[in-house]
């Protein structure tokens, strides 16, 4: 089994006063909602000891400099969503926002005409990324790294390594600079993006189709779901997303530089594990809903039975499992170890079940056909 260097917490059970005791009930508040917790404390702390932080304008001030940090962890959590990870939303907008301004400084085009390559460039990009993850079949850390690394060389040569300074349009400047009642228009970008991923990945097909694919892409396939084209196409959208925002810098800042960008893909990766940690845990507060109110709304209980036959490959690997599996019982039986062996029954009833569906949900060098 793979083995990884992230360890999660959702499964683990509650820790209670009464029985762990207070540190060991501390330490997994902490360990759950240390950053939220911090996070707050330092608000009261400097809004205590500065009374100007606690003002609009130290709002106006972290929402505008930190929206573009929120964008591109949106982009990263599609990629995310389908079991893969997106590096580039670092890398890839150093040269989107050093594209944003050079067109329009040097080339002289417009800015609604830079904004329209700078997204279709991204665009290919991705598109070029989902190809190397889901038909090449390299690791989606490994291919967005080294793609990552080419776009930065790139940046570095197309600006010289020195700042891209110039006359930009007032309108383009106000892409970020705008406010609407008091409130940065980068924040509304980021309410607005966070309100349209949501309705897509929680309520409509599509974005159940990315979390099947990301959680099980074999079972996925089986069910007809084109796990490819769904990685491939969360990689552009990851993308268009990250060229939005490098656009987004560029108006922010009004010059193209290679050192800006990298800072942002820590951050960003950080805003999405922790973002997906804690709504996981208050999502089922957030849904919980009285058993009488959902009874009324699910639909008549239909019952069909579909009988596929298996293939002769699927059948002979079948006779072979069920036949060690026999063995195995008859030895249990005759120890009269067969009660102690329940969940080895279990486990046995169910990977049969599987070979039935595909084998190579449990033979990963399976390579025949199936039922």
């Amino acid at each position: 089994m793979p083995q990884t260097n992230i360890r999660s917490t959702a499964l683990e059970e509650d820790v209670k006063i009464g029985e762990a005791g207070l540190f060991a009930w501390l330490s997994q508040v902490g360990t759950r909602y240390g950053l939220f917790l911090m996070a707050v404390f330092l608000v009261i702390l400097f809004s205590l000891l500065t009374p100007s932080f606690a003002s609009l304008l130290t709002v106006q001030a972290i929402v505008a400099s930190k929206s573009k940090i929120a964008l591109l962890a949106l982009a990263a959590t599609l990629t995310m969503i389908v079991g893969k990870i997106d590096l580039n939303v670092g890398f890839g907008i150093v040269l989107w926002h050093i594209l944003a301004v050079s067109l329009q400084v040097t080339y002289g085009l417009s800015w609604p005409v830079t904004v329209l390559i700078v997204i279709v460039l991204a665009a290919f990009f991705g598109l070029f990324n989902g190809i190397l993850v889901a038909l090449a079949d390299i690791d989606s850390f490994v291919a967005t790294l080294g793609s990552g690394t080419v776009l930065y060389a790139i940046a570095l040569w197309h600006s010289g390594g020195r700042q891209i300074v110039g006359e930009l349009p007032e309108s383009f400047s106000l892409i970020h600079h705008y406010e609407l009642a008091g409130i940065p228009v980068a924040a509304v970008y980021v309410v607005a993006l966070a309100v349209v991923l949501w309705l897509i990945t929680e309520h409509t097909p599509l974005g159940r189709c990315m979390y099947a694919t990301g959680a099980n892409p074999a079972a996925a396939t089986l069910n007809g779901i084109p796990v490819r084209r769904y990685i491939i196409g969360s990689f552009i959208a990851s993308s268009v997303i990250t060229g939005a925002t490098g656009v987004l810098v560029a108006a922010e800042q009004g010059v193209g530089q290679a050192s800006v960008g990298m800072d942002f893909l820590l951050p960003a990766l950080v805003g999405v594990f922790y973002a997906q940690d804690l709504l996981r845990r208050i999502r089922p507060f957030l849904m919980r809903r009285l058993k009488k109110e959902v009874m009324s709304e699910l639909p008549d209980k239909v019952e069909s039975v579909i009988t596929i036959p298996m293939t002769s490959e699927q059948r002979k690997v079948y006779l072979a499992v069920l036949h060690q599996k026999r063995m195995r019982m008859e030895g249990l039986i005759e120890h009269s170890a067969l009660t102690a062996g329940r969940a080895e029954v279990l486990s046995a009833l169910t990977e049969l079940r599987q070979i039935c569906c595909h084998p190579a949900l449990v033979m990963q060098s399976f390579g025949g056909e199936a039922g």
